[in-house]
């Protein structure tokens, strides 16, 4: 019998052939500025199991594949991330069950993992490294976790659905949804007075780190700003639409502020009139939006990441994900990009004209080289592939392909190796990939058949006329009319 393993031997065998330098790292080129998305593809679905993978992975072309952390995924989906302030942890939201994974960035792998009761909306940190974080439930639950795992939990009055942490006052402000903001003081340990809001559900709060000045983003469509000294409201902003992120940057002087319909204004605080805008132009809600230290503003929503000039707004760079996007996160002061994606890896990006890698992370530099070298030597990504759309998937059944990396997704379709391509095609020669999908198929009926419940029948008592054992009889009596019953010659 063909057996799975060694099809798939000879599949990747075939692919990558001429290819046995070729590195697992794709670049991406937008406006001249080239983007490297360094998160390594899974050699092959789960289709074919842990075995298999394995023993493909030891190809020579697929042992330069990145692992860039290790365990860096989630069963389901991974929602949120956040780094430390000491630029050492990363903490991803992810689900299923709900959990927040904790990763140590010096050895490059997950030091610890929290599990929660429900998803959080949104968490931080409330200190400099990863000791002290807070989540915020959609059950009206604030958890509080220390490195020992769930240190306590609050329960909120009303429902909210972000909160900004001020270090000078230790107060966590929450965005609720009853025309106020509500205050935790960590120090005290209790609620203190609400900040009245003129509108009425807010989506975002922020809190500028140079002089405290409190924004305040709401469902409506304004903003409103905030006194930290007295908690009065200042001034309020109408936009026009709903308001769905907020950033300040390192001077604290501009404020940028995503819409629900993929527009992004930046503000100068001093000024009720916005310096520039620009949109996403696909009406998708704004889900990130970050000031990056090169003077560059970094948004991002469902369907990929635009960065623009945050001086002049001139349009810089963008790129897409290979599913849709949860949020992206820039890392301090480098060129490096996290993205959750609504898939089980999270998503790492590169951009060296954003910045350097970090120091933790200084082999990607030698990965960057090695993409242009082999570029540069004629290795291109779709070098002897063939175009193939979803109709040609149907009709050679090659559905457990799609998610693994010997098809490309591109436009409307993918590209295949030809080698691959022929094998599967060509029906002199398929007869083994064809015996192949005939094991599969009568595998999963055996499979079907084994799992579904079958009702077990009793035979018919024999009746053994005089020698039946009734409750009456005592055990001497029981046992002889047992004895005979048995004797083939008793009569």
């Amino acid at each position: 019998m063909f057996t799975s393993i060694q099809f798939l031997y000879v599949l990747v065998e075939k692919k990558l052939e001429n290819q046995n330098k070729m590195t697992r790292v794709i670049a991406t080129s937008v406006n001249g500025i080239k983007t490297y998305h360094i998160t390594s593809e899974s050699v092959l679905p789960d289709h074919y199991g842990a075995r298999a993978n394995r023993r493909i992975g030891t190809h020579s072309a697929l042992k330069n594949r990145v692992d860039f952390i290790a365990d860096f995924e989630f069963v389901g989906s991974s929602r949120q991330l956040c780094v430390s302030n000491d630029g050492l942890t990363v903490a991803v939201t992810g689900e299923y069950p709900p959990q927040i994974k904790i990763f140590d960035l010096v050895d490059l792998s997950q030091s610890t993992l929290f599990s929660l009761n429900g998803m959080p909306c949104h968490f931080q940190f409330v200190s400099d490294d990863w000791s002290k974080l807070v989540a915020l439930r959609i059950d009206r639950k604030l958890d509080f976790f220390n490195k020992g795992g769930e240190f306590f939990t609050v329960p909120l009055p009303m429902k909210c659905r972000h909160f900004s942490y001020s270090k000078p006052t230790a107060d966590i402000i929450l965005a609720s949804e009853e025309s106020q903001l509500l205050r935790v003081n960590l120090e005290l340990g209790q609620f203190m007075k609400p900040i009245p809001t003129t509108y009425g559900s807010a989506n975002q709060v922020v809190i500028s780190d140079v002089h405290q000045l409190i924004a305040a983003g709401f469902e409506s469509g304004e903003i409103e700003f905030f006194d930290p000294r007295d908690k009065r409201s200042i001034v309020s902003v109408s936009l026009g639409n709903e308001v769905t992120k907020m950033a300040f940057d390192q001077t604290g002087f501009k404020l940028a502020t995503g819409m629900s319909n993929g527009s992004v204004s930046i503000f100068d605080i001093r000024s009720s009139k916005p310096l520039y805008s620009y949109s996403h132009r696909n009406q998708s809600p704004i889900n990130s939006i970050y000031f990056h230290p090169s003077h560059y503003v970094i948004s991002g929503d469902k369907r990929g990441c635009r960065i623009h000039g945050s001086d002049d707004g001139k349009f810089f760079t963008s790129f897409e994900t290979k599913y849709q996007m949860n949020s992206v996160v820039p890392f301090q002061s480098s060129g490096l990009l996290f993205a959750t994606v609504e898939s089980e890896k999270i998503q790492v990006m590169l951009i060296p004209e954003l910045g350097p890698a970090p120091r933790w992370a200084s082999f990607l530099d030698n990965i960057v080289t090695d993409v242009d070298a082999e570029k540069e030597e004629g290795m291109e990504m779709y070098q002897d592939m063939k175009f193939i759309t979803r109709d040609d998937i149907e009709k050679f059944e090659m559905h457990h392909l799609i998610k693994s990396s010997v098809l490309k997704p591109y436009m409307h379709g993918f590209f295949i190796p030809r080698e691959l391509y022929r094998l599967i095609t060509d029906k002199s020669s398929s007869t083994e990939y064809g015996d192949y999908l005939k094991y599969v198929r009568d595998s999963k009926k055996e499979d079907k058949e084994k799992s579904s419940i079958q009702q077990i029948r009793s035979l018919p008592k024999k009746d053994n006329g005089d020698l039946e054992v009734s409750e009456y009889d005592s055990k001497r009596k029981a046992k002889k009319k047992k004895q005979q019953a048995q004797d083939p010659y008793y009569q």
